[in-house]
């Protein structure tokens, strides 16, 4: 029993710390990539704060300034526009932006960044950032430049857990922009929109409308008939959320290695505590045949018996027992060494009594031997009268030497009997408390 309950608590302790580990992860992610990103928002900023333009005839002249720093960070282009979304890029190319939710963004005074946006002159999936021209504190146009989307999806590749743990990004609309299968964010997949047609994508795209949302958390799917698992946390200043998910198996594989561990020692244990148990019973029972015997011819009236010392020395109740049984011993070989030594002087004294009646027997004779004499003649009567007052005196003293002895003896009855009242009561306590 408690290795089971040992088993389920380390069991969830374990499951939680492996998601808590996850989520944190994934929140870590979360604020990278908000910082990687933010540093381009900002340099979007930085260069917008140099451009003047007070009008559309402007731009030329701010691209050819800013073109350096189209090597310095490796951008893809730099871009123009004034606030009606006509403009021009670092390529020469005339554009309008307009439509654009970027553009719309900016002119709205918010920096920003757009999801995958795929060029239809050169064909590569861009990232825009923006941010807005302003001149005496109005917005007069909007700066952008583009920057490679594969970046994002090469950092989102770093991000690992356990053996199977791999992360993807969604903006607001639940489309994928980044992910470790860069091929995805090409084609611009939504995988709220596909599980709509394809029911196997269910569980996961519950999960992902929830990212959508801007929920942190963590939650459960299945894909391919595999158990998984998404932690997901939200980049609020870009609409964005980081998902990280793992194979179920590998985020709790850990789980299990403990849990046979657990087992085995739970094992281990039981089959140590069933040894211990026996020998502990054995010799448990041994000492209680001991006992058993020693009371068994104790109550037969074996007084004789030499207890072990190392049993009278032990202090548990067997030891106790076996103590009480050694004490009556000496008590009732006391009261039997009493009651022996009684009985000799009850002897002595019935030997005395016997002589004393026999003297009485022959004084009587005598005197029955001095009556007939005293009929055969007053003058041998009176002679022999001295005779029988001498005797009877002798007879008065025997007879007083008898009651006095008799006396003695009823004395020494008592004595006993109270002696052998008592060795009963005894005995009779020592077989209730062997009972």
């Amino acid at each position: 029993l408690l290795t089971a309950i040992t088993t389920v608590a380390v069991n969830k302790q374990i499951k939680d710390d492996s998601l808590n580990m996850m989520s944190e992860l994934t929140k870590r992610s979360a604020n990278e990539l908000n910082e990687y990103v933010n540093k381009y928002i900002m340099l979007s900023e930085t260069l917008a704060s140099t451009v003047s333009m007070s009008s559309y005839s402007d731009i030329q002249k701010n691209l050819v300034s800013l073109n350096g720093y189209i090597s310095q960070y490796n951008l893809d282009r730099i871009l123009i526009a004034d606030k009606s979304g006509n403009g021009l890029n670092s390529g020469g190319q005339t554009v309008n932006i307009s439509d654009r939710d970027y553009f719309k963004t900016a002119m709205s005074g918010t920096s920003t960044v757009s999801s995958p946006l795929t060029d239809k002159t050169t064909g590569k999936t861009l990232m825009v950032y923006s941010a807005p021209i302003k001149n005496n504190g109005q917005i007069v146009g909007v700066l952008s430049f583009a920057r490679d989307s594969k970046e994002v999806s090469d950092k989102i590749s770093t991000i690992t857990f356990r053996k199977t743990g791999k992360t993807c990004l969604i903006d607001g609309n639940g489309t994928t922009i980044g992910h470790y299968d860069y091929k995805r964010v090409q084609e611009g997949e939504n995988v709220i929109e596909i599980a709509k047609t394809n029911t196997e994508l269910s569980e996961l795209a519950k999960n992902f409308e929830k990212m959508k949302a801007g929920e942190n958390g963590y939650g459960e799917y299945k894909f391919n008939g595999d158990k998984r698992v998404i932690s997901y946390y939200s980049i609020p200043e870009l609409n964005w959320s980081v998902g990280l998910m793992v194979d179920s198996n590998d985020l709790f594989m850990v789980v299990d290695t403990i849990l046979k561990i657990v087992i085995t020692v739970g094992i281990i244990s039981l089959v140590i505590a069933m040894i211990l148990a026996y020998r502990f019973s054995n010799k448990l029972s041994k000492r209680l045949k001991l006992a058993s015997s020693i009371v068994s011819n104790f109550a037969k009236g074996d007084f004789s018996q030499v207890l072990p010392n190392k049993e009278l020395n032990k202090t548990d109740e067997i030891g106790e027992i076996l103590s009480s049984i050694d004490k009556s011993q000496d008590s009732l070989k006391d009261m039997i060494s009493s009651i022996k030594d009684s009985s000799n002087t009850l002897e002595e004294e019935s030997l005395s009594l016997t002589n004393m009646s026999e003297d009485y027997l022959t004084s009587c004779k005598n005197i029955i031997a001095a009556t007939k004499e005293s009929s055969q003649g007053t003058y041998s009567q009176a002679n022999q009268l001295s005779n029988i007052t001498a005797d009877m005196d002798t007879f008065d003293a025997n007879l007083t030497s008898i009651i006095t002895s008799i006396s003695n003896i009823n004395t020494m009855v008592t004595n006993i009997n109270n002696k052998s009242t008592s060795s009963n009561e005894d005995i009779g306590e020592l077989v209730l408390t062997m009972k």
